[in-house]
């Protein structure tokens, strides 16, 4: 257990390059409470930021996230520390904004706040910090507002982050280093320039982040407050990370990594959107997940079910289930989403359709089972509890037949009597409709039914099964669907393919 005494003052380490470095005043996030490996961050405005930085504070716009994103993958790298992103202020352990932070010379801050507790045995019963880095948005706007790799503004918000993880500058505390050794060559926390702009944290900083974290994070097997104490003579980190056998929540994006889920759902979480990564089936359920700008590394994955972005889920779990399906039957499962809704499916919603029909569930009473869901969502699917048996014929033949005029009378009428004498249901009219449509390949007159049927179908394969996407909310994945089916034409199915945000080649799961 931690004390009172290990709060209040700093473990030196005998190195004179690394106790230069080592501030008291700065969080110590070895010894949060209760003890984790994870520090959370964020990009909101809460209110202690906003009190710290006044009128001026601005958010960081997508150039300083991505630059942020960069120099804490490689921090995680370096640490072992596990970073992820998180929108509530009171969560975050990490706050970045911008402001016009007073003197003409200052182009970043950070400061930082802890608080303890302890009992009776001055042993800590709980400690929490935070860190806010500022950048100058007024002086330094030019410099600050385009952080790429190679320019000032990324080695300054790399110093603000080396302080939040406890880095202290050089040429102050007890042990300050020799003016020969105090440039940015040896160390990112000094102020004497001597070669970059640099990218990434220098000799003397490694040497004091391990340290202070042991390279497996905050209070592991090394560094302070962990079971072995701190160390300069540390083993090199394991290859494999291993979880549990039950459902675990596991943190990606951090460098490369082999993340093992073992038993159990697992969810694997990455910072950003989709759009940043790419993911490629290797076999056995191992995949490769790759951050495309190159700075977050190639992380080996195995035995993990959903990978969660911030703009999709990713289904690993459906394809498997697809492959032990007839193909006639998957098809017209996914074809029944075109039928009710003109809608390409999610993944987790064909997947536990696939269930219910491997159950013993009828396609009839999927689909009849689409209708009620179609009446639940009405204010976006347009189907009604008290709908006519007119009014459904006539979405059918639009969203199957691509009739924008609905049923012609001779299939109006047919239809009409055989729901109203019961001798099918809404679902069986469906199902019969869908199989009459493919009956008209190579018509020349109707041919192109078909084809249009059968690009929207190719386009629901693609987004469910090949790319297994998953839209953050049911809404959003009607809405998008429908946009997406609506985009299909008897020709081509680009425009649609287009209108997903995400290249399929991207995931070749």
């Amino acid at each position: 257990m931690a004390t009172v005494n290990q709060i209040r003052t700093t473990e030196y380490s005998g190195d004179w390059r690394v106790n230069s470095l080592l501030s008291s005043g700065l969080v110590k996030w070895n010894y949060l409470t209760p003890a984790r490996n994870e520090l959370y961050i964020t990009f909101a405005l809460g209110e202690e930021i906003q009190e710290l930085a006044g009128a001026a504070l601005t958010p960081f716009n997508d150039l300083q996230q991505i630059a942020t994103y960069q120099i804490l993958t490689h921090a995680a790298q370096l640490t072992g520390i596990r970073f992820i992103e998180v929108n509530s202020p009171d969560m975050a352990d990490l706050h970045f904004a911008n402001t016009n932070l007073a003197g003409a010379n200052i182009a970043g801050l950070c400061y930082t706040d802890y608080s303890y507790a302890y009992n009776g045995l001055q042993v800590i019963t709980e400690y929490t910090g935070d860190a806010y880095v500022l950048l100058d948005n007024y002086e330094f706007r030019t410099e600050n507002s385009a952080p790429w790799q190679g320019t000032q503004g990324y080695e300054t918000l790399l110093h603000e982050i080396g302080h939040a993880l406890g880095l202290g500058h050089p040429f102050e505390g007890s042990y300050r280093l020799p003016d020969s050794y105090d440039n940015t060559a040896n160390t990112i926390m000094s102020y004497t320039d001597q070669g970059g702009y640099y990218t990434e944290f220098r000799p003397f900083d490694r040497l004091a982040l391990d340290w202070i974290y042991g390279r497996d994070g905050i209070a592991g097997t090394y560094g302070i407050n962990s079971r072995y104490g701190p160390s300069l003579a540390l083993p090199e980190g394991p290859v494999e990370h291993r979880f549990t056998q039950g459902a675990d929540i596991i943190i990606g994006g951090l460098g490369p990594e082999w993340l093992n889920g073992q038993g159990g759902y697992d969810i694997l979480l990455y910072p950003g959107k989709l759009g940043r990564y790419s993911i490629t089936h290797q076999g056995s359920g191992y995949y490769f997940v790759e951050e495309r700008g190159g700075w977050g590394g190639k992380d080996l994955i195995d035995n993990i079910e959903r990978i969660s972005f911030s703009d999709f889920d990713i289904n690993l779990t459906v394809q498997s289930a697809a492959q032990a399906m007839d193909p006639g039957t998957l098809k017209l499962l996914q074809e029944l989403y075109i039928a009710f809704f003109n809608r390409v499916p999610d993944a987790d919603g064909l997947e536990y359709w696939i269930g219910r029909y491997q159950s013993g569930t009828r396609l009839e009473a999927i689909a009849d089972s689409f209708y009620a869901a179609g009446v639940q969502a009405g204010h976006i699917t347009g189907y009604r509890a008290d709908m006519t048996h007119a009014d459904f014929i006539h979405k059918i033949y639009q969203n199957v037949l691509g009739r924008s005029d609905g049923a012609d009378p001779g299939g109006l009428a047919y239809w009409s009597a055989a729901l109203a004498d019961g001798s099918v249901s809404r679902g069986g009219l469906v199902k019969s409709i869908l199989q009459s449509a493919h009956t008209f390949k190579g018509d020349a007159q109707w041919g192109w039914v078909a084809d249009l049927l059968d690009n929207k179908a190719q386009v629901a394969h693609t987004v469910s099964v090949q790319m297994g996407l998953n839209y953050p909310s049911p809404e959003e994945a009607i809405s998008k669907g429908m946009e997406i089916a609506a985009a299909v034409t008897p020709t081509s199915i680009q425009p649609a393919l287009s209108l997903i945000g995400v290249a399929p080649e991207t995931l070749l799961l």
